[in-house]
């Protein structure tokens, strides 16, 4: 605003410069017209009043129509003058606009991508390599700043095979009640199904989940609302080949094995584990 004023003042300037030009023509034109009468007058050999005065009114007569001729000149000249000025600071005025305009625009989107990328952003998602067998709901907070009251809706609602045992996620609190506050990074995992028992079952393999949640307060103490749509698919977990990987699970089974087996060895008469070893020939 401080440029489009600025140009205004030079504009008035510029203005105020060309009357003054105008003034002073039309000064040095009388000046001149007057010493030309002076003149005219002064060589005059006749004595006789009526005369001069005669002669000095038709001089004033043609002087007073050049002078107007000249005002109009001037005044015409003026006009043009303004005019030009005028479309100039009006084209620099606009220039300046459009980049207000774009400055104001570069900052709203780097205020945007800021909050892109300082934002919480909650997900849901069903995993389905965790146990073979066997599909997985997890919660997790991907962004970088608190989400509070998060909250859950999915069309059409969850359904489980195991809902009857009253285990399914038609009694998790974080759905039906929602998540208070979940920190960045934060992950909650819970069981969903049995893959085998849910295809048996003809359970549906599409939900769309929508999730709001709060963010954290700004400056002036309003926090952000946002509401995110996400679409989970249990079709894409199915014919797939997948690679056996041993887990924590299948770890303590081995161990629980070993003991069993470790449990059922006899000691030998020094106190120590008979041990059979077998050589090669």
């Amino acid at each position: 605003m401080r440029t489009v004023d600025a140009m205004k003042e030079q504009s008035g300037g510029a203005r105020l410069k060309w009357l003054v030009a105008a003034i002073a023509v039309v000064n040095a034109a009388a000046v001149l017209f007057a010493w030309v009468l002076a003149i005219q007058i002064g060589s005059r050999k006749t004595n006789s009043t009526q005369d001069l005065a005669a002669e000095a009114q038709g001089l004033f007569a043609a002087a007073g129509l050049t002078i107007s001729s000249a005002l109009a000149w001037i005044t015409g000249f003026y006009a043009f003058v303004t005019n030009r000025i005028a479309a100039a600071s009006k084209a620099q005025a606009d220039a300046a606009a459009d980049q207000v305009r774009a400055l104001e625009a570069q900052l709203d989107e780097a205020a945007s991508a800021r909050e892109a990328i300082e934002r919480p952003f909650v997900v849901v998602d069903l995993d389905g390599e965790r146990l073979h067998g066997f599909v997985f709901v997890e919660v997790c907070n991907q962004g970088r700043t608190m989400a509070r009251d998060v909250r859950f809706k999915f069309n059409p609602p969850l359904a489980s095979t195991f809902d009857d045992t009253g285990y399914g996620v038609t009694t998790m609190k974080m759905f039906t009640q929602g998540i208070p506050m979940l920190t960045p990074g934060r992950r909650i995992s819970a069981l969903f199904d049995s893959a085998p028992h849910r295809e048996q079952a003809k359970l549906p393999d599409v939900y769309t989940a929508e999730v709001s949640y709060t963010g954290e307060p700004d400056g002036n103490g309003v926090a952000r609302q946002y509401e995110d749509t996400i679409v989970l698919d249990l079709a894409v977990l199915k014919n797939r080949l997948s690679v056996g990987q041993q887990g924590l699970h299948e770890i303590g089974k081995h161990l629980e094995e070993l003991a069993k087996t470790v449990s059922g060895w006899e000691r030998s008469n020094s106190h120590g584990v008979a041990v059979r070893v077998v050589r090669d020939e």
